[in-house]
């Protein structure tokens, strides 16, 4: 029995991806059209002699470690899509595994097969890991499998989740035009500060005169920056930095003020 993989439209013009295993693919059209689905591509997987390691891998096709909601969805559609076109679940976890981007992803795929054969549930196997599956997951894996629906649900749950993810792509670009005005704003005072004001520093020193309190704290600031210029640009990068290594952890995500605009 050969492996497919098909890329279709559903009715709502939404483009699916996934693998079925079947004798011909003819029989892959039938399946896929009975579903409703309107054929794009279908391909046979190439067999190879040797599954590659993670690292040959992730090399040859660009995977990375961490997972992001892109995986998860991903892995929602698809599943309901195998689960949906006949093959068992750990047979869907596996191939479903293997075709992520996320070798975090994959690694934690193959534990909840391991947790499924030795009698655990799938939403009992995916409980271990909060920090990959979200309460909603684990409410919603656990309704499909006590109501015997579950490709329905992943189905629904996968829509929510490219909901979401067009809701950050909005929200991020609403927000890279003001990020840039307040980097810009910051840029220029730092250079206000400290090329521009010292010279009026000068100007006002030689008049020798007591100047109002806010015009002692602005020249006091521009000093501070004269001063510490150099420790002042290496935090600010420092902070960048710091940000950017931080910003996928779960911890931290929890703190981001955007936070509670986004369903959880």
């Amino acid at each position: 029995m050969a492996k497919y993989i098909y890329t279709v439209k559903t009715k709502d013009s939404k483009t699916v991806k996934g693998m079925l295993a079947a004798n011909s693919r003819d029989e892959v059209i039938g399946r896929l059209r009975s579903k409703g689905l309107f054929i794009v591509s279908i391909e046979e997987e190439k067999q190879s002699a040797k599954r590659p390691s993670i690292f040959s891998f992730s090399q040859l096709h660009g995977r990375r470690n961490s997972i992001k909601l892109f995986d998860l969805t991903f892995f929602a559609r698809n599943l309901s899509t195998t689960l949906s076109s006949g093959l068992t679940l750990l047979r869907s976890l596996e191939i479903i595994g293997y075709q992520a981007e996320s070798i975090k992803l994959d690694k934690t795929l193959r534990k909840c097969c391991e947790s499924i054969r030795n009698g655990l549930s799938f939403g009992e196997a995916i409980s271990k890991y909060p920090d990959i599956f979200s309460p909603l997951w684990r409410g919603i894996v656990h309704v499909g499998e006590t109501s015997g629906n579950l490709p329905f649900v992943l189905d629904k749950l996968a829509d929510y989740l490219e909901l979401r993810m067009e809701f950050e792509r909005k929200i991020k670009s609403a927000l890279i035009y003001p990020c840039i005005l307040v980097c810009a704003a910051i840029f220029a005072i730092i250079i206000f500060l400290k090329f521009i004001l010292p010279k009026f520093v000068i100007i006002f020193n030689q008049f020798n005169v007591k100047l109002p309190l806010p015009t002692r704290v602005i020249f006091g600031l521009s000093n501070f920056v004269s001063d510490y210029f150099l420790g002042i640009i290496i935090a600010g990068a420092g902070m960048i930095f710091l940000s950017f290594f931080l910003k996928d952890r779960p911890a931290v995500k929890n703190w981001k003020g955007i936070s509670f605009l986004l369903p959880q």
